[in-house]
């Protein structure tokens, strides 16, 4: 992301992204962006989801393949939610929250807890749209307005991103 070690151009490039560069013990680099939950849409001025908490949280990937694997039902989504269930459990004895790769909480940095990040998830996963892709599909979305993700899939596939104002 920096492609350098010098501390004041981390700051500096760190500020233009609107992330605030946290340094603490030898050389570790916390960064922080504190976003509104939600934003207004800018011509239709509606109110939309606007953050990543349900994606970055520390407990969002075990809680959401754990969903996945009861919709899909392979061995395969077992494996994977048994695995992050492990994993997570291990990282969260064994790491300092300030050591955490990634994670989300409140503005003023009170953790969301376990049954928040439920209704937040529960909110995607009710409002979700699924569809299985065909051979020469285009999807045009509105990205203020909608979120966008994908799940796990085995075979080819080749899809072709373009981002437009």
């Amino acid at each position: 992301m920096f492609q350098t070690k010098d501390r004041e151009k981390v700051e500096e490039i760190s500020k233009k992204q609107n992330f605030k560069a946290e340094w603490f013990g030898r050389d570790n680099l916390r960064l922080i962006n504190t976003t509104l939950a939600i934003r207004k849409h800018p011509e239709f001025k509606s109110l939309a989801w606007h953050n990543h908490s349900q994606v970055f949280h520390i407990d969002a990937a075990r809680k959401e393949y754990w969903r996945i694997f009861i919709r899909q039902k392979t061995i395969r989504g077992f494996l994977v939610s048994v695995t992050l269930e492990v994993l997570t459990l291990i990282k969260k004895i064994t790491t300092r929250k300030e050591y955490l790769d990634t994670h989300c909480t409140y503005g003023d940095g009170q953790e969301i807890s376990g049954p928040e990040l439920k209704l937040i998830q529960d909110a995607f996963w009710n409002n979700i749209s699924l569809f299985s892709w065909q051979e020469g599909d285009v999807l045009v979305i509105d990205n203020y307005s909608v979120s966008h993700g994908r799940h796990p899939f085995t075979g080819p596939r080749e899809i072709f991103v373009a981002w437009a104002d």
